[in-house]
């Protein structure tokens, strides 16, 4: 049976919008333009994934029931893919990305200029800027795995868009440092609804900088009001913030992050150790971000499924 999952509230409705009583000083513009992109491009993804909802198994029912209700959810690769032969696959072109040229020429090119880093040098890709993935490469064909691809589109009610893929490692840095970029608290803009996906190719603890996240933050819960667009500003999320709901996402290699990062979060020290991790980002067709990538769809695209389609389409 498809997954009933408890109803996600937003903070707009065709009522305040249209109703007399509307205060207009509730809302920014960036509210009311999403919810009429909402309401107009989201319809035929909704209508599409209605029409044959996924079964889920259990694992995947967790992680989609606490993705509605805390806005993060946790599972390991060997919960989803009974396939070790495939993990070793995936950990054999991790590594290889971290033991490239272009890992350790950034290192030494970070370590030399590490005073005057401004923005996310500590960070290596494996990407370069608006790359071309065939649709068929291991990393793509992860994403749109039903084990992955069914979660994020039950939890977001429609068939979704993949936009962003890449594989990422953070080269420590000190401890002492001011948060720059991403280490500070923000909302990702790209979507109200959207989903990042995280696997951890390297064991990811305190001292390895895991990601952080406001538990109830996403849309729906009780801080999705909470400096709606953009950073917090300063240090006043902790202030505004129970600490029991600041969850640090931390976890061995193999494990899976499935996050609303429209919610509060930031990316933390990796003070001791490098991380190593590759990233997913799915949106909904409302959202107004394009594809980071271009496909290569080649000759052959027998085995990709309609919604995976759709999801690079």
């Amino acid at each position: 049976m498809p997954v009933s999952l408890p109803k996600l509230k937003s903070n707009l409705s065709p009522r305040h919008l249209a109703g007399r009583t509307l205060k207009w000083s509730r809302y920014s513009w960036l509210d009311v333009k999403y919810f009429y992109r909402n309401h107009l491009h989201n319809g035929p993804s909704k209508q599409a994934y209605l029409k044959d909802p996924p079964l889920l198994s259990e694992p995947q029912r967790r992680v989609v029931e606490e993705l509605a209700t805390r806005g993060v959810s946790f599972i390991h690769f060997n919960e989803l893919f009974r396939e070790p032969e495939r993990w070793n696959i995936l950990s054999e072109a991790a590594q290889d990305f971290v033991n490239s040229e272009n890992v350790r020429k950034s290192i030494q090119s970070y370590q030399s200029n590490y005073g005057n880093a401004a923005w996310k040098e500590y960070v290596v890709k494996l990407r370069d800027e608006n790359p071309t993935i065939r649709w068929d490469s291991p990393w793509l064909q992860l994403s749109l795995d039903p084990p992955v691809l069914n979660i994020v589109n039950s939890y977001l009610g429609l068939w979704s868009k993949l936009i962003h893929h890449d594989m990422w490692y953070t080269i420590p840095l000190d401890a002492d440092r001011a948060p720059i970029a991403s280490q500070r608290w923000h909302r990702d803009p790209e979507d109200r609804h959207m989903v990042k996906v995280f696997l951890y190719f390297s064991e990811v603890d305190a001292g390895a900088g895991p990601l952080e996240y406001v538990v109830g933050s996403s849309v729906g819960g009780p801080y999705q009001n909470l400096w709606r667009h953009g950073y917090s500003p300063g240090e006043e999320l902790e202030q505004r913030v129970a600490s029991s709901d600041r969850l640090l996402c931390a976890g061995r290699a193999g494990t899976f992050v499935f996050c609303n990062t429209n919610g509060f979060h930031r990316g933390g020290f990796s003070a001791k150790r490098e991380r190593v991790f590759s990233v997913s980002t799915f949106v909904t067709p409302a959202s107004s971000s394009q594809r980071y990538f271009k496909v290569d769809w080649g000759s052959n695209q027998s085995g990709l499924s309609e919604a995976a389609r759709f999801a690079l389409t």
